[in-house]
C-alpha cells in the first residue's frame, strides 16, 4: 500500500524533472507578433538565415529578429515558396505566380 501511495504521490514531480540538453528551443510566435494570418502553408530557408513562410496574408519573412509581410497584388493566399538559384523567393498563391526580389532599398517587391 506504501509503495502505491508514494508512487501516486511522487510520480507528477518526477515526470516534471526530465532533461532538456539536447533539444531545440521552441519559440511560438503570437499573430500578434509576426503580423500576419493564422495559418502558413510553406516555408524556406534562404542563404542568409532568413526564413519565408507562405501564409494566408502573403509572403512573411523573419530575419530572427523582424518580421516583415509581402501580399500579393491581389490579396490573396501565398500557399507555396521556393528560394531559387538566383536568390529570388518564387512565390505560388491562388491565381498568381511570380517572384520577390529586393528593391534599391532592401525591401522585397512582386513580379508577377
Amino acid at each position: 500500500m506504501r509503495k502505491i501511495l508514494f508512487t501516486i504521490f511522487f510520480f507528477p514531480f518526477i515526470s516534471m524533472a526530465q532533461n532538456s540538453i539536447g533539444f531545440p528551443d521552441v519559440i511560438n510566435y503570437p499573430k500578434l507578433v509576426y503580423g500576419a494570418g493564422l495559418q502558413s502553408w510553406d516555408m524556406k530557408q534562404d542563404r542568409n538565415g532568413t526564413m519565408y513562410f507562405a501564409n494566408n496574408e502573403g509572403l512573411v519573412s523573419f530575419d530572427g529578429h523582424y518580421w516583415s509581410l509581402y501580399p500579393l497584388p491581389n490579396k490573396t493566399i501565398v500557399r507555396s515558396v521556393e528560394i531559387g538559384a538566383d536568390h529570388r523567393v518564387y512565390a505560388g498563391g491562388q491565381d498568381e505566380f511570380g517572384y520577390f526580389s529586393p528593391d534599391q532599398n532592401g525591401t522585397l517587391r512582386f513580379t508577377s
